[in-house]
């Protein structure tokens, strides 16, 4: 759908008719390579290089724009996995009147509504007026690999919702949302026995995956008091799937206190082979607080209980932030297991922010429970980003690994971006007539 589609939005863009509008071109390639070792068998490795090509590119006349997000990747050293693919994450047509009170965009885009989320081959259409937004979208279902069937099975594979948003007075906000979605999935050929107990070969056509919800949101933003609140419902298993309510509250300009409260469902397709064992949700309550000395220090602490069916998890997180990094810990102990961790990271700029050195690490130690062996890992980075014009940059990092499965794991990353934004005018018929 996306390449079939990418003529006709280029041919409505640029026939539009305009007499001294620019079209605006925008837009960034990046270029990376990566290297591993991967292992064969024991004692016996090669080193594995890939190469990722990415492109984000704009063209807009007036109040329609042509928006494209698209990344490639290939083998330049030996054959791993699929050698070469591309593919397309965004592709579509846009257009927004002057006044901002409506959006309609075709093509493939990103779905951001409620319970609504994922990417989708088809259509939306969003109207803004007094305090209140509406949003409807629909189409084919965008598998995880972005490859599209060109709507052949739309009717088992596709996505569709909506949201509305109303924006009230004393700086609250409230909205619902929609989302149907079925993903198909693929078929395929199995022994199965007879009637007399023979062999045969069947064709497996496995029903499409269904999700279908419903959800609430709201969230009240006041000057020393922030409370919002969630809450999906399931509409195929008829049972509530998410609830949260977190709050922050300002004590003074240095101290703020939190507070979280989350319920789950495992979130399981309709058609899932899944959806006939028992499940059970967790429910998780977490409070902290967050002190800021002074403008350039951040520090918090949190504390957190996750209770399960029959047992009960706890977690902590202390931490700071400052202008040149940030230091980290957590830790967990009960049914989810003996976790420790501490991690940071470091970055210091020169030369007018042309040259950053960066710096990272992280440490974990974890055990299932006290009569189990312990599990280290330590990890680390060293790199540095350069960037000697606005519109170029270079990203180029050493990433070392150990654990109990590799000894001395290293890698080695380097991309390479570029900007780029200019006004043309190759449509200005004035310009072409004079």
């Amino acid at each position: 759908m996306p390449w079939s589609i990418a003529g006709l939005i280029i041919v409505l863009l640029f026939s539009l008719p305009s007499t001294s509008v620019a079209q605006r071109v925008a837009g960034r390639f990046s270029t990376s390579v990566y290297t591993f070792e991967r292992f064969d068998t024991v004692n016996s490795s090669r080193i594995i290089a890939r190469a990722y090509q990415s492109m984000q590119l704009t063209v807009s006349e007036g109040s329609i724009s042509f928006n494209s997000s698209l990344y490639g990747v290939t083998n330049i050293s030996q054959s791993f996995g699929n050698d070469a693919a591309i593919r397309v994450s965004n592709l579509f047509l846009e257009w927004k009147d002057s006044a901002g009170s409506a959006d309609v965009r075709i093509g493939r885009f990103p779905v951001f509504a409620g319970v609504g989320n994922g990417s989708v081959d088809g259509a939306s259409v969003k109207f803004n007026h007094s305090g209140i937004t509406i949003l409807g979208y629909g189409g084919e279902n965008v598998r995880p690999d972005l490859r599209s069937t060109g709507f052949a099975d739309l009717n088992e594979n596709f996505f569709l919702g909506g949201q509305i948003i109303a924006a009230l007075p004393e700086d609250i906000r409230v909205s619902v949302s929609y989302a149907n979605r079925h993903i198909q999935r693929d078929e395929y050929s199995a022994l199965r026995s007879d009637s007399l107990f023979n062999p045969v070969v069947l064709q497996i056509v496995p029903d499409s995956r269904a999700d279908q919800a419903f959800g609430v949101d709201t969230r009240y933003d006041g000057e020393a008091l922030k409370v919002h609140g969630r809450y999906d419902y399931d509409l195929n298993f008829k049972r509530s799937r998410r609830g949260e309510l977190g709050g922050r509250m300002t004590a003074n300009e240095h101290v703020t206190f939190t507070g979280d409260f989350v319920y789950r469902e495992p979130l399981i397709p309709f058609n899932s082979m899944f959806g006939f064992f028992p499940v059970s949700s967790i429910r998780e309550y977490e409070g902290g607080i967050e002190y800021t000395p002074f403008p350039d220090f951040f520090t918090y602490g949190r504390f957190a209980f996750v209770d399960y069916r029959d047992d009960r998890s706890r977690r902590i997180s202390l931490g700071m932030y400052f202008n040149y990094g940030s230091l980290g810990f957590s830790g967990t102990d009960g049914y989810a297991g003996q976790l420790s961790s501490i991690d940071g990271q470091a970055a210091y700029p020169f030369l007018d922010r042309r040259l950053i050195p960066t710096l990272g690490f992280s440490f974990s130690a974890y055990r299932l429970d006290e009569s189990s062996p312990r599990e280290d890992i330590f990890a680390g980075t060293l790199g540095a980003v350069v960037r000697p014009f606005q519109w170029l940059s270079g990203d180029f990092q050493i990433q070392w690994l150990r654990n109990k499965v590799m000894d001395h794991d290293v890698r080695l990353y380097a991309k390479l971006n570029y900007w780029f934004s200019r006004d043309l005018k190759l449509f200005d018929r004035e310009e072409a007539h004079e």
